[in-house]
């Protein structure tokens, strides 16, 4: 990592509010919430938010299913606090970065070039501040009460499957509490003018194949062995992929985007004896391994895929292949959330944004995966994908991470005037 300029930045050119905004994602941001350890990162965006909730004015809960891995309820009461409610949902966690390939700290949050450059940014830290910013301006400074109450969430290991996190919290009799009708959960930027709105995402299968075969001494011509059964299924699922990714190339400029096709990618090998210290070059194993990431769109029939994977399996005996504990498994799908011309949910969120001029791409189905899968799956009310980032390259996981300040302080407004039609629907 290059040096890094300092973060202290003459912000003046902004109004007082817009300055407390920004010092907050800095203070937010500096919370190493970073996997494998976030423990002590957690605790200290849990004492930011508790002071946060104080000061605004909003009920605050901090919940451990799991010790040290804090579910954070901040709750506006609303007029009519037996509506069903209506919940902002994030997550506080980050992936690990590459210290070597940052030129910015990744933990300072530091302001170069009216961007601000940290792990998090857009994944997704701007998303709660923003929140809670709008929030703050609805509560403080106008007359505006929610006629729903209106609750920001934010969850803990959202980036290592939910388990700890809303998964976990969805199984509570707390949601049961909060009795939610409709959830804003995370998107992505936007590289346009238009922001993208996600209604579903692909369905995750960690896959592993496990080839067995004859083993013996390498200087021989064995047949049947492990590894060439492997490599086939390998040369199998890559052939697909670039199916696929040529179907993406094609296709894209008629709308369809990576969430409409399946990736695939061999993510792990794993054959003999890899210690460095003790190699094994002359023996064949009877053993070889490998891992995919598959991420399968909602309109993929599962049962024909499963078959098509048993297809390139079956290829040679000895093997397998299964779909890894941890993620969801089997034939269970990914349910969307409905964004027909009758959805009432639907149509409060998207005309609230068109009322705005908060101008949208065609919703699609998220790439990726979030925690609104859990939602959909378990709560099964309606939850949309939401990043209010336009006119910013899309950089989640990336090195020099950032969001251009201009964006993150729009995307306060954008919420400050959304949330009002939302909770009073």
């Amino acid at each position: 990592m290059s040096s890094s300029t300092s973060s202290t930045v003459d912000l003046s050119t902004y109004t007082v509010d817009q300055q407390k905004a920004i010092q907050n994602f800095q203070t937010y941001l500096q919370c190493k919430t970073v996997h494998p350890y976030p423990e002590e990162g957690y605790s200290q965006a849990t004492k930011f938010f508790r002071s946060y909730a104080e000061e605004v004015g909003l009920q605050f809960e901090a919940i451990e299913y799991v010790p040290g891995h804090p579910i954070i309820i901040m709750t506006w009461i609303g007029k009519e606090p037996t509506l069903p409610s209506i919940i902002l949902s994030s997550h506080m966690d980050v992936v690990p970065v590459d210290i070597e390939k940052w030129t910015k700290d990744p933990w300072r949050a530091d302001i170069v070039d009216d961007k601000i450059y940290a792990r998090g940014t857009q994944d997704m830290k701007s998303v709660t501040i923003q929140y809670c910013e709008a929030i703050r301006n609805l509560k403080l400074k106008s007359s505006f009460t929610p006629k729903r109450t209106l609750h920001i969430l934010i969850v803990p290991d959202e980036e290592v499957g939910g388990n700890r996190g809303m998964k976990l919290f969805l199984t509570s009799e707390k949601v049961k509490e909060l009795n939610p009708a409709f959830v804003l959960d995370e998107g992505l930027a936007s590289p346009t003018d238009k922001y993208t709105v996600f209604y579903g995402e692909r369905k995750i299968w960690w896959c592993k194949v496990t080839a067995t075969g004859a083993a013996g001494h390498g200087s021989r011509f064995i047949e049947n062995t492990a590894v060439p059964k492997l490599v086939k299924v390998i040369n199998s699922m890559l052939e697909y992929r670039e199916q696929q990714k040529s179907e993406l190339d094609k296709m894209c400029s008629c709308g369809k985007q990576l969430g409409d096709y399946t990736s695939i990618n061999c993510t792990m090998l794993n054959a003999g004896n890899t210690d460095s210290k003790t190699p094994q070059y002359n023996v064949i194993p009877t053993t070889a391994t490998a891992g995919f990431d598959i991420r399968i769109p909602a309109t993929e029939n599962l049962q024909i895929f499963k078959e098509k994977i048993d297809q390139w399996c079956n290829q040679d005996t000895g093997v397998t292949w299964e779909v890894i504990a941890g993620m969801q498994q089997g034939m269970l799908d990914n349910p969307v959330s409905d964004i027909s011309s009758d959805s009432y949910w639907w149509n409060i969120f998207s005309q609230g944004l068109q009322k705005i001029g908060a101008e949208i791409h065609e919703p699609s189905i998220f790439p990726a995966a979030t925690d609104s899968r859990w939602i959909r799956l378990i709560l099964g009310v309606p939850c949309f994908g939401f990043s209010p980032m336009r006119k910013c390259p899309i950089l989640l996981h990336d090195h020099d991470e950032f969001i251009p300040v201009n964006i993150f302080l729009e995307g306060i407004g954008i919420y400050e005037k959304l949330l009002p039609n939302i909770t009073d629907a």
